[in-house]
């Protein structure tokens, strides 16, 4: 499939409306006879790096060989990021119910107590 294509399937998708609406917008500027790398720069969510790469490559292999190596970086990266946040959300969780154990704990033990200290 040609890039034009690409973009204007993407375009008549409904399952994402934000992939839908920036590939209309991508379509109708290519339409207009601008070349991707001088688009994206106006895309502020897109990264700098795809930029880059649509702006290095004319061949197609080549480009979907970059984006192909791109793409498991971000999943790689989407991962890491993943993996650092169960890693700060796991110890909190842990604390959060010791508390709430010691605070049972307590809450059934204080009675006895109580009974214990009026003897």
């Amino acid at each position: 499939m040609t890039l034009k294509d690409i973009l204007t399937s993407l375009s008549n998708q409904r399952k994402y409306p934000v992939i839908s609406h920036y590939s209309s917008i991508l379509t109708a500027e290519v339409s207009k006879g601008m070349q991707v790398h001088q688009i994206l720069p106006g895309l502020y969510f897109l990264d700098d790096q795809l930029t880059f790469i649509f702006h290095r490559h004319a061949d197609m292999l080549a480009l979907e060989k970059d984006l192909a190596v791109y793409t498991d970086f971000l999943v790689e990266d989407l991962h890491r990021k993943i993996i650092k946040a169960i890693t700060m959300i796991q110890p909190i969780f842990f604390i959060v119910l010791a508390l709430l154990i010691i605070f049972i704990y307590v809450s059934l033990m204080w009675p006895m107590f109580q009974l214990i200290q009026s003897i």
